[in-house]
């Protein structure tokens, strides 16, 4: 419950340097109610943790330039829907669409590539648990997990788009959104599901 982060407020009441965190905090506990059995429209949170991350990444990009330490190259790792352009499958814009234009305006290249596995086990990001790896884009019967050969591969999205927009009808629809969300699709077989770091 929210209210838990009152306890914080308290504790760090004297420390003006921690209410920004604080206010942070707020906001994600309140995005994640709905996914945490807590009420609200998961629609609207997803909606607004995409819109959060604009907003938190444009505020590092004002701080950067202000203390004259904005890199030349930015790497980002999200999981597939925030990292797809255009809607994604939680019917709102990722992320991935937003840095491709904010880098446009500031005169940057953007790639955009997912990474996939084709078999083994993942560690599910909610529980912990070990589970078998499912593939974002290649399903069982995935046109592209026909052209895939055996080991780790790199399918360059972008040389594909135009059969895969003559082939439309015979797409799986979030197969085809995929190939026009990524530049390149990185398959891992038999991948092993990862472990907590141990501090």
């Amino acid at each position: 419950p929210g209210d838990i982060l009152n306890d914080l407020d308290l504790a760090f009441a004297d420390q003006t340097d921690v209410s920004e965190l604080l206010t942070a905090m707020r906001h994600s506990n309140a995005i994640y109610a709905p996914f945490t059995g807590r009420g609200g429209s998961i629609y609207a949170a997803n909606q607004a943790r995409e819109l959060w991350l604009r907003d938190r990444f444009l505020a590092h990009v004002e701080r950067a330039l202000a203390e004259d330490d904005m890199p030349e190259r930015l790497f980002f790792k999200f999981g597939g829907n925030h990292a797809m352009r255009g809607r994604t499958p939680t019917h709102v814009i990722g992320f991935g669409g937003f840095i491709e234009e904010w880098g446009r305006i500031e005169g940057l290249n953007f790639f955009n590539f997912m990474v996939e596995c084709q078999g083994g086990e993942m560690s599910n990001s909610q529980t912990g648990a070990v589970t078998p790896c499912q593939s974002y884009m290649i399903g069982a019967d995935s046109r592209l997990a026909e052209l895939l050969p055996d080991g780790p591969v790199v399918v360059d999205l972008r040389a594909i788009r135009p059969a895969a927009i003559a082939a439309r009808s015979s797409l799986d629809t979030a197969e085809f959104e995929a190939i026009f969300a990524f530049d390149a699709l990185v398959v891992l077989p038999d991948v092993e599901a990862a472990s907590l770091v141990q501090q």
